[in-house]
């Protein structure tokens, strides 16, 4: 069994890139002095690093790339970072697909579940989830409902800070530029706080629910809901 350790569900973009290059920076200095490390523990090393990017990545691409099934993974999503970078050389990257990053994410899946059979997710030194990489991954958009929004204006911290309050600590609220993101328990819950919202005079130009399983996307697509014009 392995250990990963996360950080909270609210890093922004900038510290979820710095895990993914931690991972990366950590892969390669395991394979320059894969000689000095016992064979297994080298294997299980590696499976939580590629863990640990493709949970990374997981984040990313849900939070600020299209869906998937909305042109099979074409549109542009975000740069992928797959070699340990020590300089700002390569800030300017292009922007990989949405297939591809998930195509990534399989890969460092697959990858990590020949170097584990399971994992312990650790939060702040609290387990927050175990089981296989695929599992734990497989798990994330099932685990409550969570909805995502594009909002026309960015929301001022004070704003943020008091509809933090009034939702209450059963909803998660994050907001990262103009992105949102809500999660409840239930679809219910989740309902009364897109309503709250709204009243609140919070205008969002679109929102959508999870991709789903990124099996299920990349290998056997199936309708998924569709991204919502708000009126």
């Amino acid at each position: 069994m392995a250990v990963a350790c996360v950080g909270d569900g609210g890093s922004s973009k900038t510290d979820t890139y710095a895990a993914i290059n931690s991972a990366n920076l950590f892969l390669k200095g395991l394979s320059d002095n894969i000689s000095k490390v016992d064979a297994t523990l080298a294997k299980q090393y590696a499976a939580e690093a590629k863990f640990v990017r493709a949970l990374s990545y997981f984040s990313l691409v849900t939070l600020y790339a299209r869906p998937y099934v909305e042109d099979n993974g074409a549109s542009k999503a975000l740069p992928l970072r797959l070699q340990a970078e020590t300089s700002t050389a390569n800030n300017n990257m292009t922007r990989s697909t949405v297939a591809e990053v998930y195509t990534q994410i399989l890969k460092d899946l697959d990858e990590a579940e020949t170097g584990c059979d399971r994992i312990v997710v650790l939060n702040r030194g609290t387990i927050a989830a175990q089981g296989t990489p695929r599992e734990l991954i497989r798990h994330q958009p099932d685990s409550r409902a969570v909805l995502y929004a594009h909002m026309r204006e960015p929301l001022p911290h004070f704003f943020l800070k008091g509809l933090r309050k009034r939702l209450g600590k059963s909803v998660e609220v994050e907001v990262t530029g103009r992105r949102m993101r809500l999660a409840a328990d239930t679809q219910e819950m989740l309902g009364k706080a897109l309503a709250m919202v709204l009243a609140d005079g919070i205008v969002l130009e679109t929102f959508r629910t999870p991709p789903g399983r990124l099996e299920t996307l990349m290998r056997h697509p199936t309708p998924q809901p569709e991204e919502a014009t708000a009126e």
